[in-house]
């Protein structure tokens, strides 16, 4: 048997740890799909076969559910993600919106807010320190958290707003990040729910909450729900 999860792309490198040790347990491949959550909405909506959905807000999850797509009682919420601004010219001694005003920079990559809940937070920082309106000409925008990260591991940017998880997991000698606080925007509630259920998707989504699961998620720099 298989299990089918379409996952946020900021939450894919935890989800394979997870599923690793999900398989080695349970005998069970588990298929991992990554996008932004607005483009796996739109896939979910249109049939795409997965099992379970991995989102990285609580409003896609909620309206698959009330579509009748997702299974009633199935919404979960399996981490509280954080933002991180990373660059070259970041000092981990001074505060967000002075790192973005004082930087020099050409451009400042962000996840999209239309289909990617870490641009959502992302426009909500930007906005909450007044610096939205004046970085509009220098902007950026990924497809998802993970291509806005690229653009700044790539010097096609040189800040960025993005994942602390990714950027945790990054083996990058240059980087200079600080996790953003988190009264400057909504808390960023991942939640999950089941699409199709049978007894190996309810034992993964079960392996999700388990304590295990649970330290993988925070070792990744994520808040436990």
């Amino acid at each position: 048997m298989q299990v089918r999860v379409g996952v946020a792309s900021n939450f894919l490198p935890t989800a394979k740890e997870i599923s690793t040790e999900f398989e080695r347990v349970h005998e069970t491949q588990v298929i991992l799909s990554s996008a932004s959550t607005g483009k796996l909405y739109a896939q979910i909506s249109q049939g795409a076969p997965f099992d379970v959905f991995l989102s990285a807000d609580s409003i896609r999850p909620r309206t698959l559910i009330e579509q009748g797509i997702g299974e009633k009682g199935s919404l979960f919420t399996y981490a509280v993600g954080q933002l991180a601004l990373i660059g070259k010219q970041i000092s981990p001694d001074l505060q967000v919106k002075r790192q973005i005003s004082e930087s020099d920079f050409k451009f400042l990559a962000i996840a999209n807010p239309v289909t990617a809940p870490y641009g959502v937070a992302a426009k909500e920082v930007l906005k909450n320190l007044d610096l939205w309106a004046s970085v509009q000409s220098k902007m950026v925008r990924g497809e998802n958290v993970s291509q806005a990260l690229q653009f700044v591991i790539s010097e096609n940017a040189e800040l960025g707003l993005v994942s602390y998880s990714q950027v945790k997991l990054l083996n990058w000698q240059s980087v200079n990040f600080v996790v953003v606080p988190e009264s400057l925007h909504t808390p960023i509630q991942q939640q999950g729910i089941v699409i199709r259920q049978n007894n190996i998707v309810a034992a993964y989504v079960q392996f999700l909450q388990s304590s295990k699961s649970r330290e993988i998620i925070q070792r990744h720099g994520y808040r436990l729900p």
